[in-house]
């Protein structure tokens, strides 16, 4: 990934974390459920792609998977 990339993923994630902490009805509606969870499997890919650990490379296809089932 290059570093555009990377910049561009930390702004949606920083984005969707930003939208849950501030909506106070976030979790009644299972689209930001969703969203959620894509956020948190975003924010730990990141971390662990930074650490350079490979052995979580099923977070990545967790993602895929989310992404696909839209």
């Amino acid at each position: 990934m290059n570093a555009l990339q990377t910049s561009l993923l930390l702004c949606f994630i920083a984005t969707f974390f930003s939208n849950c902490l501030i909506l106070q009805n976030y979790f009644k509606d299972s689209w930001n459920v969703f969203d959620f969870i894509t956020v948190v499997g975003s924010i730990i890919d990141v971390l662990v792609t930074e650490i350079k650990v490979s052995t979580f490379i099923f977070i990545r296809c967790f993602q895929v998977i989310l992404t696909l089932t839209l």
